[in-house]
């Protein structure tokens, strides 16, 4: 089977309009880098204030929310770009060369790959900070920050440190 001689002689015209949500993905990567701190955030809310949890409790029950809670919420920006890829793969895989939507696919699938790209690195960064920051605390006396955007956590080393050229002493980093 080939294409029907209809559709063939149709001039290209892509109809998807899929471009316009391009810049709308980037900021997925800044909420799923911010996702688990958002879930302690709530979860610590509900231990220290009971009010707060009976208010969840009222919103999942809300017509708007049809019982879902604000967890299963949170959670789903960050399924949303897998979704957009595997959606994004399937139509590719289904829009033969040369229909006229192929191109808006083909960039669609790049552009949803690539954000999924920064949603990972978004979420080892955000996973890594805590450690860095740790580090930071360590290392006493330095004048250099630790703690830079271009910097990530990689490994724990054991450093001997030599003070006053007599003792000396251990320090994890």
């Amino acid at each position: 089977g080939g294409v029907p001689e209809a559709v063939s002689q149709k001039e290209p015209q892509s109809t998807l309009g899929l471009e316009g949500l391009f810049p709308c993905l980037e900021r997925y990567a800044t909420y799923c880098g911010r996702y688990e701190k958002s879930i302690a955030l709530v979860n610590e809310m509900q231990q220290k204030r009971p009010g707060f949890q009976a208010y969840l409790k009222q919103l999942e029950k809300s017509p708007d929310l049809q019982g879902q809670s604000v967890f299963s919420l949170l959670i789903m920006p960050v399924q949303r770009i897998p979704r957009y890829r595997l959606l994004t793969k399937e139509l590719l895989k289904n829009t033969w060369e040369g229909h006229p939507d192929r191109g808006g696919v083909e960039r669609a699938f790049d552009a949803v790959s690539n954000v999924a790209v920064k949603v990972n690195h978004a979420i080892r960064q955000a996973a890594d900070l805590p450690k860095v920051i740790e580090i930071m605390q360590k290392v006493k006396g330095s004048s250099v920050s630790v703690v830079q955007a271009n910097r990530k956590y990689l490994q724990d080393v054991l450093v001997h440190e030599v003070v006053a050229s007599v003792e000396r002493r251990q320090v994890r980093v």
